[in-house]
């Protein structure tokens, strides 16, 4: 039973988008790139689509362009 005076806590979403650098080899979140959302036209956790398929992708550490298809 919950008591209605204590609140519940909250559970928060954490989602990250993990590549390698195909030049470089480092671990990139491309979540961490501002620009990922207004480059590509696609919805989070979008994967199998047309849209989720070539996608622009950035090293901020070695400054390298790159594409890869998304997958979840």
């Amino acid at each position: 039973m919950t008591d209605k005076k204590t609140p519940l806590p909250e559970a928060t979403w954490s989602i990250s988008l993990d590549v390698d650098c195909p030049k470089c080899k480092e671990s990139v979140d491309l979540m961490d790139d501002d620009n990922f959302w207004e480059n590509n036209n696609i919805q989070a956790c979008e994967w199998g689509t047309d849209k989720s398929r070539n996608v622009d992708a950035y090293c901020k550490g070695c400054e390298h362009d790159f594409k890869v298809d998304l997958a979840y």
